[in-house]
This record gives structure tokens, sequence and C-alpha cells, in this order.
């Protein structure tokens, strides 16, 4: 009797255990097919309100039904409930509508997370999960240093457009024969004289899409246009670009002995590293020009304050006419890191090389130039500079400066080296510049403040008297240096 009965209690307790197990089972079954129904129809929301929000912010017209279209066209005949889709056709459909699929991706897996009952962990009895796999992982740090990925969401912003030259502010400063021939020596003329148009999208997407993998025999870059993924060799990518493919590929070490005396002695004799450096340092202004031309331009992916290695390559091909880094590479290679967006007309030359056709619905960037305006934003000039009185602003390691009435075409030419030029030299040069001026002018008054304005800061004549550079505040605030 006692036998039966254990026997009893233990088909009990097996029939119970069935019985939970069919019921997780089933749970399992429903929640995965809950998880599979909602996985479309989030996708379509977060495409649908990316799509809207970009004809909203350009004033775009047919936003909506375009998306509806591309819906369609897409095999899902706007139905409500879809059902599992493969994400290969959902990621079709944002290249569709010109969205980037990785970034509607990141907007759902946010949605998913925060709608998501940890409840149903625990009633489900099933085991929590560790940290994710490698294989799992949509990008991860590489530890070939050659192979740079593209970031996501960090450092993007909208695109800035890629300067051009002014020439007549080059003219009137007395810059335009030096700007000129560091362009030539540079192999950048043909880049230069390219103005095409520019546009939003194709700039942000190329942009930030964009990676470079040196491999020893065959380097390529890889990137988006419109959504639609590209590879591209990198001599191809040179020749989209106008740049001669020579000098080496790979990635510029730390302070580099070649780069770090070219910085010095464009910095008057600057013994800082150069990641420390400030474009405003360099002294010669048609020098200081080229840089900014080269980080709004040229760089692709640049800030217009600090200095770097990126510069410093091509300021030694366009002061010395040698190429000891292959040009091509050191704009790839900014374009794949974090930054400000600058890379329009690359974008734009890219996609003629292409032959590929511009979205009808994408919107032209409004072009710069590099005029007085933005000189007085980077302090190249002083605020109250005009066209016919421009006014440089030149820094000294020790946070002095000079204000120069431009041109001075002796003073700071670059065919007269050492490429900058010290304190001794510059006030020199400016005294007997104020005493020929001031003899050789019949009603020239006497300039009995000269004393007073000259030796602190300036001799130019545009500053009031008894004022100097330090009328802008304390040097040492600016930060050049640190």
């Amino acid at each position: 009797m006692e036998i039966m009965a254990h026997d009893l209690l233990h088909e009990d307790s097996a029939q119970k255990l069935r019985v939970r197990h069919k019921r997780a089972a089933a749970f399992k079954a429903r929640r995965s097919a809950r998880l599979a129904a909602k996985e479309a129809p989030t996708f379509l929301t977060m495409l649908s309100k990316a799509m809207a929000a970009k004809a909203s912010k350009f004033d775009l017209s047919g936003g909506s039904t375009r998306f509806q279209a591309a819906v369609e066209a897409a095999g899902f005949g706007g139905s409500s409930d879809p059902g599992p889709i493969p994400i290969q056709r959902l990621r079709k459909l944002a290249a569709v509508c010109g969205v980037d699929p990785d970034a509607v991706d990141d907007d759902s897996e946010k949605r998913k997370m925060n709608n998501y009952n940890f409840g149903e962990v625990f009633e489900g009895e099933t085991t929590s999960t560790g940290r994710p796999s490698r294989a799992s992982t949509r990008i991860r740090r590489s530890y070939n240093e050659d192979v740079i990925a593209p970031s996501f969401d960090e450092g993007n912003g909208d695109p800035n457009a890629s300067s051009f030259p002014c020439y007549e502010f080059l003219s009137n400063a007395g810059l335009l024969d030096d700007f000129l021939t560091l362009v030539r020596k540079a192999g950048l003329t043909a880049y230069m004289e390219d103005e095409r148009k520019q546009y939003y999208m194709l700039t942000k997407i190329f942009v930030e899409s964009f990676k470079f993998n040196n491999k020893h025999f065959n380097p390529t870059v890889a990137f988006k246009i419109y959504g639609n993924p590209v590879t591209m060799k990198l001599k191809d990518f040179c020749a989209a670009l106008d740049i001669a493919p020579a000098g080496t590929a790979r990635k510029i070490e730390d302070n580099p002995r070649v780069l770090l005396e070219l910085y010095r002695e464009i910095t008057n004799d600057d013994c800082r590293t150069i990641q420390r450096g400030k474009i405003r340092n360099i002294q010669l202004p048609a020098i200081k020009y080229f840089a900014y031309y080269l980080a709004t331009s040229i760089l692709g992916r640049e800030n217009t304050s600090n200095i770097s290695s990126y510069h410093l390559a091509f300021l030694i091909a366009a002061l010395t006419g040698e190429t000891p880094y292959h040009l091509g590479s050191v704009i790839a290679r900014r374009l794949s890191n974090k930054g400000p967006i600058y890379g329009g007309i690359i974008a734009s030359r890219i996609l003629a090389r292409l032959d590929l056709p511009l979205d009808p619905t994408d919107v032209e960037i409004p072009p710069v130039r590099l005029d007085i305006a933005a000189m007085k934003s980077h302090q190249f000039v002083t605020v109250d500079s005009s066209m016919d009185n421009i006014v440089y602003r030149m820094l000294f390691a020790d946070g002095d400066e000079r204000e120069v009435l431009l041109p001075q075409t002796d003073l700071f030419s670059i065919g007269r080296k050492p490429w900058s030029r010290s304190k001794e030299e510059v006030d020199e040069q400016l005294k007997i510049q104020g005493f020929h001026q001031q003899h050789d002018s019949e009603d020239a008054e006497p300039s009995y403040d000269y004393t007073v304005t000259y030796p602190v800061a300036s001799s130019s004549t545009y500053l009031e008297p008894g004022r100097s550079s330090s009328y802008y505040g304390d040097t040492t605030s600016w930060g050049p240096w640190e």
C-alpha cells in the first residue's frame, strides 16, 4: 500500500512538472510570436518618423507619399500587420527612403528596450544571458590600426559647407601669390578650382559611413551613397579628387621628427607637441590661411582650431614640394575619424566619378568662402578690419601679439626661410616702415604716442592712441598654447 502511494505521488509530481514545462514552452512561443509581430511595425514606425522629420526639416513636399510608395514597393502593401519580415527587406526599405538604416535600427532598439517588460523573463523561467558574443556586436575596436571603422551618432552633426578661397581677400591682403604657390606644390590646383554644388544628405551619409581599409597590396575605402554601399580602391579615390597617389600610406606616428621640425619652424620654435598646437600659432599669414582651407575643405572632418599631423602632412608638401605622405590616405584616415563634417566637395566629386544620380529631394548646402568675415571668426584679423584696412593678428609663443597692416609682401613672403619671424624682426621691420611713412608724408603729424602703443603690441594705424592688443583682453585667456 505504501509503495502504491509513493508511485502515485511520484506520478503526480511528474505530471505537474510536465504541465509546467508545457506552459513555459507555450509562453515562450507566444512571446516570440509577439516580438516577431512587433519587429516590422516598430521599424516601419521609426522609419516613417525619420522620413517625416526629414520632410519637415527641409520643407519638402511628398515625404509621406514617397514613404507609402516605398512601403508598397518593398512588398508590404501598406498592411498594418505585415507579420515577421526579414531584416534585409526592412533595411532595403530604409535605403529606398534615403534614410540611414543603422540610425533607424538604433532608434528601434532603444524603443524596444524602453518598452520591455523584464517581468516576462522571470515568469517564463528563462535563464539570463551574459555579455554579447563578439560576432553579435555591430562595430568593435580593431587591433589592426590600419582598419578604421566608421563612428555612428558620435561627433556627427549637420554637415558644414566645404569652403572656397576668397580671392578678393587674398589679393587685398597680398597673400594670393603665396597661397596659389602652396596649392600648386601640394597638387591641389584642380581640386581648388572645382566649386561644384554640395548637398546635405549626400554629404552627411557619405562622411558618417566612410571607412578606410589600408591593406598592404590593395587599400580601399568604403562608404554609402544615399544608403547604397560602395567600395572603391584608394587609387580610384585619389583619381576622383585629382590627388597624386604618391608617398607612404602608413599611419602617421605620434610626433614624427620631420613633422615636428616643420611645426616648430612655422610657429617660431614652439616647443610643444603637435597635438597641443593651434592653427593660430602659425605665423606667416599665407600658410595660416592655407591651413584653414585644408581644415574646412580638404580634410573632410576637421575642427578649425587645433593643428594636427594631417595638416602638417599637406603643409610639408605645400612648402617643400615633396610628398613623404600619401595625401589620399591622409584624407581617407581623417574622413574615417570623428569631427565636424566638411566633406561636401569630396562627396560630390565621388558621386560624379561613379556616375550616380543625385537624389531630387536632397537640399543644396549654401556655398561658403574664407572671406574677411570668416577670418575675423578665426581671429586671423582684427574685428575692425575691412577690405581696405586688413590688420593681421600675429601671435608669439609667449602670448604676445602684434597687429600688422597687410599687405607685407617682403616681411611675410613664404619664399624666405625660416617660415616664421621673430618678435624682434617684426618690431624692427615695422619700426622702419613707420619711420618712412612719417617722413614721406608732407603733412604727417608727430607720432607722439608711438612709444606708447608700438612696444606693447602694434604699429597698426587701426588702433586708437594708447591702445594695444591687450585691449582685447588678457592674451593668456585665449589659450592658443594650451
